[in-house]
């Protein structure tokens, strides 16, 4: 089924992912590939530079592993991740490429895939010709004087912006700059990040045609279907997301939907489906008079349903939200498999977030207060942001009194995990040290980052890291068991961070609460003057200066 593929498909692309390395580089200003320098000895190769950070890397060109180039072991950057480095590499692959062709009257070929169906996926292609005769080739440049619209790779004609290509790792063009690209009248194309387009006998040419996965403005349809599904297809009216609770803690989430069945361009029937599963359906055609006997049975439908899901005993269902329609649907069954949380991997656990909540120690579900009143609807022109009772639970933070016997109770009862904090965790490689980047939500600061700290370590790690988290400005507080951090190190912005008896991972400020580990990163990313690391240092200063120096 179509949702299975999606499902394999992902999973395949980030095993891929994780063995990918920063295989372009900049030498003397210019994006080359590492491979141009395997035959060269190594004292004859040049010394590149990071195209995201500016430092200098040290070429790997073994014959084991793939090419690539590295940092530094203490210096941080985001091209230390597998997503940016397979982004970078595909955007000054494919700019390279481009360019290399502008001498010869160049055109830009597409290969669009036919959208199949609801239920299947389909292979047929279609080839069109997107762009032709740019002269210049820019990546993240701006289409007009002081614009902040920087597509990934625009194309150029006598310094005029004719055509940009955005690349796709793990998320798509957000709506705010695909309708900046359409005001500036710029047709766009989105193509997924791939290893195998940059190297190899499959890697793209320009004389090939170019895989997208979406095409934006100027008339074109951001998808096609072949004719066959055109014939036969099925349209998206409403969708509405379910949660079932049960017990033990026991959670399961549905995503329902109603299509229309669509055959030789006529309406044939409504079907009610869950995931890719046909729960019902009931003919129909474009006529009101036979639409609300259809509507009206795939109600009763649903409703018996999710009674079948619910079952005996004390299980019950939640959906604080009427069908969702238009850009609120659409994005609701198209992202489900993406929007996943490292604090709720639910799908959708940003848009749609649970309200209820399990009492291990009472063995019951609860309600919390804040999540009382709070619905899932919302507007359709906002279907990509995160759900405002995601904010509201998530983005407050969640503070108790902190116990004087906290310190050395089973408040610390294990090591934390980086996990807890994010997905975007990068090890330093010469010590037990993870950097949690966070994407910041002001216009001020780009990124912060918390330092989690997993077992104890030199200072000269300690301070190596922080030199180089100084020099690249990201503000910054270090989380580790007390067990972890020295008195030494009391100029430091510093906060206890562990596992509690119960496995929660938590973090503690004086003065201040005891915080869930995704509340405290999720404050610390918005600039909670709570959480600063001015205020922590301050906070926590009488607790570094009991402990003793290393």
């Amino acid at each position: 089924m179509k949702s299975e593929w999606r499902h394999r498909a992902l999973d395949c692309r980030f095993r891929r992912m994780a063995r990918i390395g920063l295989a372009w580089v900049l030498v003397d200003g210019r994006p080359r590939s590492v491979s141009e320098f395997a035959a060269l000895a190594p004292r004859r190769r040049p010394r590149p530079s990071c195209p995201q950070c500016g430092r200098r890397l040290t070429l790997k060109l073994g014959r084991i592993r793939r090419h690539h180039a590295a940092h530094a072991p203490n210096d941080f950057c985001a091209a230390t991740q597998p997503e940016t480095a397979l982004h970078l590499d595909t955007k000054l692959y494919l700019a390279a490429q481009l360019a290399s062709a502008v001498a010869s009257d160049p055109a830009l070929v597409i290969r669009r895939r036919c959208e199949g169906s609801a239920l299947e996926t389909c292979g047929a292609v279609r080839e069109e010709r997107f762009v032709e005769g740019w002269d210049e080739v820019v990546v993240e440049a701006g289409v007009a004087a002081e614009s902040r619209l920087r597509p990934d790779i625009s194309l150029s004609r006598s310094g005029v912006p004719i055509a940009a290509i955005e690349v796709l790792v793990s998320h798509r063009v957000p709506d705010e700059k695909a309708l900046a690209l359409a005001d500036a009248r710029l047709p766009w194309i989105e193509i997924r990040a791939d290893p195998d387009l940059l190297e190899g006998d499959t890697g793209w040419r320009v004389n090939r045609a170019l895989d997208v996965e979406r095409v934006g403005s100027h008339g074109r349809s951001p998808t096609w279907r072949c004719d066959e599904h055109v014939r036969r297809s099925r349209r998206l009216r409403v969708a509405r997301v379910v949660d079932i609770y049960r017990e033990g803690g026991v959670r399961n989430r549905a995503i329902y939907r109603v299509d229309e069945q669509i055959i030789e361009n006529a309406v044939t029937a409504l079907v009610l489906r869950r995931g890719a599963r046909d729960v019902a359906s009931h003919p129909c055609d474009e006529a009101r008079q036979t639409q609300r006997p259809a509507w009206h049975a795939l109600r009763i439908a649903f409703i018996e349903d999710v009674q079948r899901m619910v079952g005996e005993g004390n299980a019950f269902a939640d959906s604080p939200m009427g069908w969702a329609s238009g850009d609120a649907a659409a994005n609701l069954v198209e992202e489900a498999l993406l929007d996943l949380h490292p604090a709720d991997p639910t799908p959708l656990a940003t848009r749609y977030p649970r309200r209820w909540y399990f009492a291990r120690d009472r063995g019951r579900w609860f309600l919390p207060r804040d999540m009382r009143d709070v619905r899932w609807d919302r507007p359709e022109h906002d279907a990509f942001a995160a759900h405002p009772a995601w904010t509201v639970s998530r983005a407050r933070v969640r503070e108790r009194p902190v116990p004087e016997h906290a310190w050395r109770g089973v408040l610390f009862a294990s090591r934390t995990s980086p996990a807890a904090f994010g997905q975007s965790a990068a090890t330093v490689p010469n010590g037990p040290i993870a950097v949690v980047t966070l994407e910041c939500a002001d216009a001020v600061r780009e990124q912060r980052a918390l330092v989690v700290i997993t077992a104890p370590v030199d200072d000269a790690v300690v301070r190596a890291l922080e030199r180089s988290l100084d020099a690249e400005r990201i503000e910054h507080v270090w989380l580790s068991h007390p067990r972890d951090w020295s008195g030494s190190r009391s100029d430091l912005s510093w906060a206890a961070a562990a596992r509690d008896e119960r496995g929660r991972d938590v973090v503690l400020v004086d003065g201040v609460g005891v915080f869930r580990a995704h509340a405290f990163a999720e404050a610390f990313r918005r600039g909670d003057a709570k959480v600063s690391p001015e205020a922590v240092r301050a906070r926590m200063s009488a607790r570094v200066s009991s402990l003793r120096p290393r």
